[in-house]
């Protein structure tokens, strides 16, 4: 009789062979769905659209805060800190890859470590890895995922790269599927529709008004033509096109029209183009991108839309911190001598929004007046980083506010000694003592 502790069921992954069958879509199964998610973003304009507003408006000003208040966590979210800022590639550079798996549901990083001067270890590198490059997923004894495996350009060597040396972004892994559901997921029905509509469209453009008819005018005897004719004829419709050469060389007894296509008409084709690709935006909570492209728009619709948007990307911003701070972090303590420590130091992102400037101006003065606000060195900073003024670290920061409430404040007029020498001025008061002395 197993164990109660033992783990005794499966997750119920369909993987074979180190392949995730999971999509029902075979063109959508990895390695054959990286071909397609690269030709969406190359070519479609609505997730190019997408890709643009969403790498455009994720942060990437990372903080670093000490899992404690002792030295010894201070010193570790300082060397985690520094090891951000002192790897091959920025730190930017880093987080606008690992933002893939926002689209092509998952991203892989390579961990790669080195010495650094002071004798302590550091990351290198978080070295890419292509979602395109993947050939299959590694499984333990367990069934469990636990390598990379890939087959990378030029040379398409089979490599494998266990994931406790990674750092490996999932964008939905609400399946416990290692290759996640990204953005673009949702999108590929539309979007294979659309290309077809585009195609059919182009078709109608180019042959024209309609399509192209030959008849034989009816004079006396029917016209007979022979096999070489009819061929000819045949090819002359097929070859009919909107440019240049255009032409049509006629044998005597036959006339030439076009004839409506039959159907929708191309401007139709256009109008469904567009619908398409405003759903294919709703898939991902960011229709907004195309208001003010129709008949209609609403700024409130728009707004609230935008809210959710900024949410959700908010919520991937997370994730993504997540990740690090699980897979990466620890790994790193453990290497420098801190494994022991209660907590780790974590990164943060700050939440993606849009903010009224003028709303928080007047807020806080309302709260200044009331003398419910006291501004501090911290509220000075997230001040600047939300108005895109120029950042100044912290503790210049607590240097200008301790010089300011040091400074000593200035002895009002009243009290001012220099007034009780000066003579009274000519005028009415002075008239008044005048006459009093006088009595």
């Amino acid at each position: 009789m197993p164990r109660t502790a033992a783990e005794l069921g499966r997750s119920g992954l369909p993987i074979f062979s180190g392949r995730i069958s999971l999509d029902k879509n075979p063109r959508l199964r990895w390695p054959q769905a990286g071909k397609i998610y690269r030709e969406m973003l190359d070519n479609e304009p609505a997730a190019a659209a997408l890709w643009t507003a969403a790498r455009t408006l994720l942060r990437t000003d990372v903080q670093v805060d000490a899992g404690g208040t002792d030295d010894r966590h201070k010193r570790a979210a300082a060397h985690v800190e520094a090891c951000l800022g002192d790897m091959r590639d920025s730190l930017d550079t880093k987080l606008k890859q690992q933002t893939s798996a926002m689209f092509y549901g998952f991203d892989v990083h390579e961990l790669v470590y080195k010495r650094r001067p002071d004798g302590t270890v550091g990351w290198a590198d978080w070295a890419i890895r292509r979602q395109e490059s993947l050939e299959r997923w590694g499984q333990d004894t367990k069934g469990r995922i636990d390598a990379f495996v890939q087959r990378p350009a030029p040379d398409y060597r089979v490599t494998s790269i266990p994931l406790k040396k990674c750092i490996h972004t999932i964008a939905d892994d609400s399946d416990g599927s290692p290759e996640g559901r990204g953005a673009l997921r949702p999108m590929y029905r539309y979007w294979y529709m659309v290309t077809q509509f585009e195609l059919l469209a182009g078709i109608g453009l180019e042959r024209g008004v309609g399509f192209p008819v030959f008849q034989r005018v009816e004079a006396g005897t029917p016209l007979q033509l022979t096999e070489a004719q009819e061929d000819d004829l045949a090819a002359q419709a097929e070859a009919i096109r909107q440019h240049e050469q255009a032409y049509v060389l006629l044998p005597p007894g036959i006339q030439f029209r076009f004839e409506p296509m039959p159907g929708v008409e191309a401007s139709s084709y256009l109008a469904f183009i567009q619908n398409f690709r405003i759903w294919m935006l709703s898939t991902s909570l960011a229709e907004f991108i195309a208001l003010g492209t129709g008949d209609t728009g609403s700024f409130a619709l728009g707004k609230s839309k935008i809210d959710l948007f900024l949410k959700a990307l908010t919520g991937f911003q997370n994730k993504l911190c997540d990740t690090i701070n699980r897979q990466a972090i620890p790994q790193l303590m453990k290497y420098n001598g801190w494994g022991d420590l209660d907590e780790y130091p974590k990164v943060s992102l700050p939440a993606v929004r849009e903010y009224d400037l003028n709303m928080i101006a007047n807020f806080a003065k309302t709260l200044h007046d009331m003398e419910a606000f006291h501004a501090t060195p911290e509220d000075e900073m997230w001040l600047r980083k939300i108005s895109d003024l120029h950042d100044i670290d912290l503790t210049t920061l607590m240097q200008l506010h301790n010089a300011d409430e040091t400074k000593v404040p200035s002895a009002p007029e009243d009290d001012d000694p220099a007034l009780e020498d000066v003579a009274p001025e000519e005028g009415d008061d002075a008239l008044e003592d005048e006459e009093a002395v006088q009595e």
